[in-house]
């Protein structure tokens, strides 16, 4: 326990010691900066007037209340059901919870209040609610009434919460606010959903009561603040979830475009996609919890859509998908509608095609034998594909999605076996001719109503995609999940894990695991660019950790430094990272260098990836409300500035102007990856050429259009080495945006016309609007501003 920690625990030791009352005020103030864990039952316990502060009182007060509570129903079969049932999904995220005496107390308490507030509908949050409780205090009847009182005032005092936060909205986001009500939205029911949710399912107990505490009082206070002083305040907010604000108002039906363009611009984040399938060992168990749970992990790789479809007793299929992130699409009620033991799940950000509804995945085709179907890629000859598809299959391609493509390819392709039963067989034949005709790069993953699960990937491996078991908790054998990254298995549980292969197809099914490789004669060859910035830090792709790679990256790019000022780095007095994906390289930056290492920058983390968001006037925009700059760290010092990437610029110029606004003298900018100098064509949704700021530039003309003093690239080879020292066996890396050498052959001029009109700037505002009327399966979606 370090200074800081033992000085705020004297502190609350101090006011719970008090020998005739204890000052509640008081430890409210110092319960607004983190409670301790070995005072925190005690402080809940007053926070929430279960304790009486006058200490005269509190042994009589605790045996009344114990009494009061042995009288209390605990037993329910249907609530004890439930409560167990979602006990068990916790248990798995929550390590230390898995005590059997935890459990029972859970149930007990949890139970209990149901059958006391008979008014009161069980939901599944209302275990993560309670759990702090009962992990934390070691009376089973003080975890039931801190509990109780929680539920009440989550109840009762929520509409004075509301308003203090709508005063924070007005400030913060007031081009949002002006569209709420310019479209006359009632900010007050909006935000009410908004903040019940936040309040029950994002915060832990401790973050929670310190929130409350801060809106309590913002209100009063807020007229003597300046603009940056509240956003300060925000920031430090625990998980203000602005990104949820964003996917409900996008979830509004925009009348025109540019509003619906505004509000992408600022939900999106990643410009990929993130994939999942899971088979259970029990034909009985429900698969969504973990779809779900999978979903929201692979949430940083696509917040434009999301989806799941599951498999149910006699191949019957249930699906739910819609716009906005995973949180939004899905509630309780619809994922309790996604019965079956396997499905398919998927987060998407529109790489090629428009951003409506209608091309949320997975998709699914009925004929032959019930197909569902999910990628995380692009294909470079999808024209052809179409037509071929239409003139010779006679199949009706009803987005501009690659993956209704890819799906349609497979279908086709096990329609001609003529069985009406197929078996392994006939599946690895029917993806080895997918992969003969598919062009690009895809890692996908499959369902065959009543059947299992399938993943594949491009002959190249250019996306990933790994798989992993687990030992069933309800039956004989094992589950297992495919996953776009290794994060997801680590977190529900799976081991065991296996990436497929380039070239390579596994299906899984409650008899067998069977995989197979389809194409051999191809490199494989690894996106580069996962390893540089999509990937989660703490995931490992194709056998080589995220983390160790940019650590590696860091190390290079010291190197490059001392270079580029001739071995004299006395010229830098500090190293800034540009949050959040360059911090592990720029702190083995600076320890390489011996430069002092410092957070620069606030980083509003819901605000998303600027290089994706159309206009650049947007773009400038939004790098403001994104990143705060703090003048003490920069101040009269010469800044190195250490990023991922530089894509347009527009974001890095902003930066830099921002150092420099707040008193640096010199700002040089390092990037972890080299120019980027051409477009992505395997599934990353990078600008036109011509929008790439190092686009026929040298160093010194991207360092002029930026603002630098120096722009400093990591070289090619030294980036293939960081990533490649913890794999010597994987010979070559998708590098085309680097050096425009396209592993799979047929991009030519002709194509990257074609997709550079789908992708710049002065074209993306002619997307399709959602069209909501799209025919498919019957989707469990709602509006969440309805």
């Amino acid at each position: 326990m370090d200074d800081d920690e033992l000085s705020l625990l004297n502190e609350f030791n101090e006011i719970l010691q008090s020998e005739v009352y204890v000052d509640l005020d008081r430890l409210r103030n110092a319960a607004r900066h983190g409670i301790p864990a070995q005072v925190r039952g005690d402080v809940w316990q007053y926070l929430l007037g279960v304790q009486h502060a006058d200490r005269s009182k509190e042994l009589s007060f605790s045996r009344a209340r114990a009494e009061d509570y042995k009288a209390l129903e605990h037993i329910d079969n249907e609530s004890s059901k439930r409560v167990k049932g979602e006990m068990g999904r916790y248990a798995r995220r929550v390590n230390f919870f898995s005590a059997k005496e935890n459990c029972a107390t859970l149930e007990h308490v949890v139970t209990a209040y149901l059958n006391n507030n008979r008014d009161v509908d069980y939901y599944p949050a209302l275990v993560p609610i309670c759990a702090p409780f009962v992990i934390t205090l070691k009376e089973e009847s003080d975890a039931y009434y801190c509990f109780e009182r929680l539920m009440k005032l989550l109840a009762n005092s929520i509409n004075e919460q509301v308003a203090n936060f709508m005063t924070l909205f007005r400030f913060i986001l007031p081009d949002l606010h002006s569209y709420f009500e310019e479209e006359e939205v009632d900010l007050n029911e909006w935000a009410t959903s908004w903040l019940q949710y936040l309040l029950a399912k994002e915060l832990t107990f401790d973050n929670l009561v310190r929130l409350w505490a801060i809106l309590r009082t913002t209100k009063e206070n807020l007229e003597d603040l300046e603009q940056s002083e509240i956003r300060t305040m925000l920031m430090r907010l625990p998980n203000m979830d602005i990104s949820r604000i964003i996917a409900q108002a996008q979830n509004l039906r925009h009348e025109t475009m540019e509003r619906q363009l505004f509000f992408t611009s600022l939900l999106t984040n990643f410009t990929m996609c993130g994939i999942t399938a899971l088979l259970m060992a029990d034909p009985n168990a429900m698969a969504v919890p973990d779809l779900f749970e999978a979903l929201g992990i692979l949430q940083h790789r696509g917040q434009d859509a999301a989806g799941i479809v599951t498999c149910g007793q006699r191949g019957r299929l249930y699906q739910c998908k819609g716009n906005g992130m995973v949180r939004d699409v899905f509630d309780g009620k619809q994922l309790a509608n996604l019965v079956g033991s396997l499905g398919v799940g998927h987060v998407r950000y529109p790489t090629a095609g428009s951003s409506s509804m209608s091309e949320a995945q997975p998709f699914y085709v009925n004929s032959p034998y019930g197909l569902v179907f999910a990628h995380n890629g692009n294909l470079i000859n999808a024209a052809e594909l179409r037509h071929d598809l239409d003139a010779r299959a006679h199949r009706h391609i009803n987005t501009e999605s690659d993956s209704e493509l890819l799906l349609n390819v497979l279908a086709d392709n096990l329609q001609q076996t003529g069985k009406f039963r197929i078996n392994e067989e006939d599946i690895f034949k029917a993806i080895k001719d997918l992969y003969a005709s598919c062009k690009g790069g895809y890692a996908c993953v499959a369902m065959i109503a009543g059947f299992g699960i399938i993943g594949f990937r491009d002959p190249n491996g250019i996306r990933p995609i790994i798989y992993g078991r687990r030992k069933s908790e309800t039956a004989e054998g094992f589950d297992y999940m495919f996953a776009s990254e290794s994060v997801v298995l680590d977190a529900l549980g799976f081991h065991d894990h296996v990436d497929v292969g380039p070239g390579e197809a596994v299906i899984i099914t409650r008899d067998s695991v069977t995989k197979r490789t389809l194409v051999e004669d191809l490199a494989f060859s690894p996106c580069l660019f996962e390893y540089v910035y999509f990937a989660r830090q703490d995931s490992i792709i194709d056998g080589i950790s995220v983390y160790k790679s940019r650590l590696a990256m860091g190390e290079a790019l010291a190197e490059r430094v001392k270079t580029f000022f001739n071995g004299d780095i006395n010229n830098i007095d500090v190293i800034i990272p540009v949050p959040d994906t360059a911090r592990a390289a720029a702190i083995q930056t600076s320890q390489a260098l011996n430069i002092p290492y410092r957070e620069g920058f606030n980083k509003n983390r819901y605000v998303g990836r600027t290089f994706i968001m159309p206009g650049q006037q947007t773009r400038r925009k939004n790098v403001r409300r994104k990143l705060n700059a703090m003048a003490l760290e920069f101040h009269d010092k010469n800044v190195l500035l250490v990023d991922d990437s530089i894509v347009r610029g527009t974001t890095s110029k902003e930066i830099i102007q921002m150092a420099r606004d707040a008193g640096a003298k010199k700002v040089y900018f390092a990037s972890c990856a080299p120019a980027i100098r051409y477009p992505n064509v395997y599934g990353i949704d990078m600008p036109s050429r011509f929008e790439l700021v190092a686009y026929n530039r040298s160093d010194e003309e991207i360092a002029e259009e930026i603002g630098a003093d120096g722009v400093i690239y990591l070289d090619l080879p030294e980036l293939i080495h960081s990533v490649q020292k913890f794999r010597p066996s994987i010979e070559m890396f998708d590098t085309s945006v680097f050096d425009g050498s396209y592993i799979t052959g047929g991009v030519d001029e002709n194509y990257m016309q074609h997709l550079e009109d789908l992708r710049n700037d002065s074209v993306k505002s002619r997307n399709d609007v959602d069209s909501s009327e799209t025919l498919g399966l019957h989707n469990h979606y709602y509006d969440f501003a309805k």
